[in-house]
């Protein structure tokens, strides 16, 4: 038996969710984001919203995502700290 993992020219077809988590919300969907925010966000995931992939937050939004840290960790979830542009 083989095991292992080859990329696909045109990926898998499953589309990411990208979550921001930012002061700017207009600037990260028009850069690609699917949703983006920061107190409606983190009181839609205190509510058990998880319809996302991924999560990023800018530098000065980190401080206030740490708060939700105990409902993203278990899922793998913790926002990646990406620099404003």
């Amino acid at each position: 038996m083989i095991r292992g993992t080859t990329p696909l020219p045109n990926g898998s077809g499953k589309k990411v969710r990208v979550l921001v988590f930012t002061d700017d919300s207009k600037a990260a969907i028009d850069a690609g984001a699917d949703f983006a925010g920061l107190q409606d966000i983190m009181a839609k995931i205190n509510e058990g919203w998880l319809d996302f992939d991924v999560a990023i937050a800018t530098t000065e939004a980190m401080k206030t995502v740490r708060t939700i840290a105990r409902v993203l960790g278990p899922r793998a979830s913790c926002p990646i700290r990406r620099a404003a542009p």
